[in-house]
């Protein structure tokens, strides 16, 4: 039987969580998986050639007992002479209109965890208990084979090194390594579908079966291989029906219902929308069948001359154009130039201003497009983390009447390029860089 030190290990292989040099920040709450995640991790620093630090958001939303948390964490890590960075927010009255307390508290976390790890890894505590609950709360809603997959390993810079423990391997990990921790009194009452699940639901699945958890790590194992394959079966999909203005319906069609649905999810992703199993179908429906679809007061999807098209509705302030050599939008006339990178590095000298110009073309996907942003956009810029482009714009201050004429190049993994901010981690030029793509943009001037 694996010892816990072996199971850190096979997550941080299996997934490829870590390299050497990694800044690694845990999100420190106090309780049992958390505390075991940071002293797990610290106690392997060396071996794995990373640096720990902690960091801690106290919510306020459970009055005395969130301060309580807030000391202890702050004094254990006082104690061992752990780096931790701690901030203490009101979420009652940070939520945004419409947020219930969980979303803006989850949100607020998330937001808090990137500054503290400045560009770095967030290591969240999440365990395979967790992941099987998540897993429960998914079925009871309804979900496809990717909600199945349970809680993902790693996302963007998150990662969650203890995601093959249970939450009592945690538990008795503290006990061995004589590990104090708080308890969150919430999680002791039955007042979210979460916990009726783990109080109620897992126990009764326990005694039915006492190997219930090793059926979830096969299960959830195996589902994450299966849907990443079937993903890179749809994105191979949409690079072989692209056409001049859309994708071929034919060839589309040829392919398994399975991979075109998902291929629709990926088109409906890459246009910032939140890919509902009604949008999907609707898509479906147009491609089988022909006729057009309104997937929100906005975007369109049509079949047009055999091709599926999307297009904005007149009077929209949403544009979304094939990447060619020039595009012209509402108000900005952009130019891509394919450099070789001894030419780009000669150009580079004279003008360092390019970098924020410049993204690795050949990290750009086939079926890219030039567009203005969307409500699910996200960036990593270099050395940052990852934001949601309304962030990104509140940030830099940049007025809400210029935003939707700031031009970005997506493919169908998200945004690559942003007008004014550069190239997206993923695609920005580096020392392996064959071909560069240089970015212009033009201001089109209203005519007197």
């Amino acid at each position: 039987m694996m010892n816990m030190t072996d199971r850190l290990f096979l997550a941080l292989n299996e997934y490829n969580m870590l390299q050497k040099g990694d800044c690694v920040t845990v999100a420190l709450s106090g309780g049992a998986d958390s505390m075991c995640l940071l002293h797990i991790l610290k106690q392997n620093e060396k071996q794995l050639g990373i640096t720990v630090s902690a960091a801690h958001l106290n919510h306020s939303l459970r009055g005395d007992e969130s301060d309580r948390d807030e000391g202890f964490v702050r004094q254990y890590c006082q104690k061992n002479d752990i780096p931790l960075t701690v901030k203490k927010l009101d979420v009652m009255s940070l939520k945004q209109k419409g947020e219930g307390v969980e979303e803006a508290a989850r949100r607020l976390r998330y937001e808090f965890l990137n500054e503290a790890a400045n560009g770095g890894k967030i290591a969240t505590a999440h365990t395979l208990s967790d992941s099987a609950e998540t897993l429960i709360l998914n079925m009871t809603r309804g979900t496809t084979l990717s909600g199945l997959c349970g809680i993902s390993p790693v996302r963007d810079n998150i990662i969650r090194p203890i995601i093959l423990f249970t939450r009592s391997m945690t538990e008795e990990y503290c006990n061995q390594n004589d590990i104090q921790y708080v308890t969150d009194s919430t999680n002791l009452e039955d007042i979210c579908r979460r916990n009726v699940i783990r109080h109620n639901i897992i126990p009764t699945l326990l005694d039915m079966n006492p190997s219930f958890y090793d059926g979830i790590l096969r299960l959830v194992t195996t589902n994450i291989k299966e849907d990443r394959f079937l993903s890179d079966m749809a994105e191979g999909l949409l690079n072989e029906s692209k056409t001049e203005s859309g994708y071929d319906c034919e060839k589309l069609l040829k392919a398994d219902p399975v991979i075109l649905r998902r291929a629709i999810k990926k088109l409906l992703k890459n246009q910032g929308v939140s890919p509902e199993a009604v949008f999907i179908e609707n898509v479906e429906a147009v491609i089988l069948n022909g006729g057009n679809t309104a997937i929100n007061s906005k975007l369109n999807f049509r079949k047009r001359r055999g091709v599926l098209e999307s297009f904005c509705n007149e009077g929209s302030n949403d544009f979304c154009f094939e990447l060619t050599d020039s595009v012209t939008t509402p108000h900005k006339k952009v130019s891509f130039t394919k450099l070789n990178i001894e030419n780009y590095t000669n150009l580079f000298k004279v003008n360092k201003k390019l970098a924020k110009q410049s993204v690795d073309f050949d990290k750009i996907l086939n079926g890219a497009v030039v567009r203005n942003r969307r409500d699910a956009d996200k960036i990593k810029l270099y050395k940052r983390p990852t934001k949601t482009l309304k962030k990104l714009y509140n940030e830099y201050g940049i007025p809400p009447e210029e935003r939707s004429s700031l031009i970005a190049v997506a493919d169908s993994q998200g945004i690559k390029w942003l007008e004014g901010f550069g190239a997206d981690e993923s695609a920005r030029v580096t020392d392996t860089t064959r071909t560069v793509l240089l970015i212009t943009v033009e201001t089109i001037h209203p005519k007197e």
